[in-house]
């Protein structure tokens, strides 16, 4: 007997490689029909090529132009996804809905009171605890999430340390890990190739370094200039989007060691990245949800086989220990930490296929299995 599955997320799903993969990956589930709602907008990057064939609908909200005070319209955002999801929910009827994040949370639950469907909450970051968020929503959030999770009948997220901090504050019923990896196959006969040598006319006696992912505030990407700006003895390319990618253009044109690239989807970045000699994973310390995090370019980069320096968070330098792939900045500092990984030798990332999207695939068809089974 077949049945509707749920994804329901407040970001562009075209532009949300988590989402994509698990929708996905989903269609192993004997008899389920696989059904995502999002919200359409213009992220700025570039969307993979898992978007074909799947079910995507896309809620426009109009409150998301408000030219107000933040918090306000936040709450509206919530107020206006609240009622179109609800519609959306009431004519699908799903047997799981899968929540994406904080905000499309309070339909869920709502929707779980009047339909009882089996309820994923997927926190894809520390929600009360991230960067970016007031006080007010801040303090907001955590009520919310510690009022509404006894409906939730399963939680994923993205970190141990985030996993453990659910599980101390809130009555947590069932709980995963689900990384968001590269493919394993994407590893395979990469070790070797030049694609940024040849694209940026980089000479061999240079070592070549990338940083990916959103170009931002908080990120260390300045930082890493200045550092470059100062020594060119090897170069930095940034791959990404964000506001801080003129900044970083214009850095460009001053100083021939300092190189941006395009923004490429998803199922490309692991190729790139192989071409690169080391890899840059910083994040300020500046909400505890960023101090737990343990990033998709991190794995990104062990699975390009190239060294990774990173931020001095628990599960990031647990994982640099554990498989020697890394140095972590804190303990030297950016240029400190350049000089030793120029000087080390690391491991290659073969030796963690159990983190690669297959293995996550079996986490996440086990989670809905279980759910299933339940009725």
């Amino acid at each position: 007997m077949s049945f509707n599955i749920l994804h329901v997320s407040h970001t562009d799903i075209r532009y949300d490689n988590r989402i994509l993969k698990q929708l996905t990956a989903l269609s192993s589930v004997e008899g389920a029909r696989i059904h995502a709602l999002g919200v359409r907008m213009d992220e700025g990057n570039v969307k993979g090529d898992e978007i074909k064939n799947l079910n995507i609908s896309y809620i426009e909200l109009k409150s998301r132009n408000f030219n107000i005070n933040k918090s306000i319209r936040i709450v509206l955002e919530v107020v206006e996804l609240f009622f179109k999801s609800l519609l959306y929910i009431f004519k699908l009827r799903p047997k799981v809905i899968h929540c994406h994040d904080l905000t499309p949370l309070p339909v869920c639950v709502f929707a779980k009171l009047l339909f009882n469907f089996n309820l994923i909450y997927d926190a894809h970051e520390l929600e009360s605890q991230k960067s970016g968020i007031t006080k007010f929503l801040s303090i907001t959030s955590f009520y919310s999430e510690m009022l509404m999770m006894h409906y939730v009948d399963f939680l994923i997220t993205v970190s141990p340390s985030i996993e453990k901090w659910y599980k101390e504050k809130f009555s947590i019923r069932n709980s995963a890990l689900i990384f968001n990896s590269p493919f394993y196959d994407q590893i395979s006969s990469l070790e070797g190739k030049s694609y940024l040598r040849d694209k940026f006319n980089i000479p061999e006696k240079k070592k070549v370094f990338i940083y990916v992912g959103y170009l931002a505030n908080g990120r260390g990407i300045e930082e890493i200039m200045e550092v470059f700006k100062r020594n060119q003895s090897h170069v930095i390319v940034f791959l990404g989007y964000g506001i801080l990618e003129n900044q970083i253009v214009a850095a460009c044109k001053e100083s021939s060691n300092i190189f941006y690239h395009q923004p490429v989807s998803h199922n490309k970045v692991v190729e790139i990245t192989s071409s690169a000699d080391f890899g840059f994973c910083l994040i300020e310390n500046i909400s505890l949800s960023d101090f737990f995090c343990l990033p998709n370019k991190l794995f990104e980069y062990a699975f390009s086989n190239i060294p990774v320096i990173a931020s001095d968070f628990p599960d990031i330098r647990e994982f640099l220990i554990k498989h020697n792939i890394g140095v972590c900045v804190n303990d030297y500092g950016i240029e400190s930490a350049i000089e030793i990984v120029l000087k080390s030798k690391f491991k290659k990332s073969n030796v963690i296929r159990e983190y690669s999207w297959e293995n996550q695939t079996v986490t996440l068809v086990n989670v809905y299995r279980y759910l299933i089974n339940l009725n």
